[in-house]
């Protein structure tokens, strides 16, 4: 079992590109709904039953010009393909941003879905690199994902 570096778990839109550009962090949530089932027949003890699953994925960017793409994704109120995964290319001497590579390209594995862009927040305090976060609220099922590299 290989321990997995953060700078390496991305997250992707549908055409297999990183879905924000220079992003801090990516947070992929995944939550049970429950129902109580407790009856006499349980004593003490609460039972519970799963009823349902949510999930969704947050991130925080520097603020680029992926801000006003997402800004406009949002306002037109469609789902939008995402996949949560490593990504392939593993070389810690090279980049995106440096040039190396024109895109991040998703690695075999990991999970895919549609959301919603349901919250965009800028930042831009005085002295400081401007930054974004984004609320991403999955629609309908989180997949694993069986595309090979």
């Amino acid at each position: 079992m290989a321990i997995v570096n953060g700078s390496d778990l991305m997250c992707f839109n549908g055409q297999n590109k990183s879905l924000v550009g220079v992003a801090k962090d990516h947070k992929l949530d995944l939550k049970a709904t429950t129902s109580d089932i407790s009856s006499k027949d349980h004593g003490l003890w609460k039972s519970t039953e799963v009823t349902g699953f949510e999930w969704n994925i947050s991130t925080s960017a520097y603020y680029t010009e992926d801000y006003d793409k997402m800004v406009e994704l949002m306002l037109k109120r469609q789902p939008i393909d995402v996949v949560f995964t490593v990504k392939k290319e593993n070389d810690p001497t090279k980049s995106v941003y440096d040039g190396d590579y024109n895109s991040w390209t998703p690695a075999a594995g990991g999970w895919m879905g549609k959301v919603l862009i349901t919250s965009i927040s800028a930042s831009a305090t005085d002295g400081e690199v401007a930054t974004y976060d984004l609320e991403l609220q999955g629609v309908g099922a989180l997949k694993k994902r069986t595309v090979a590299a």
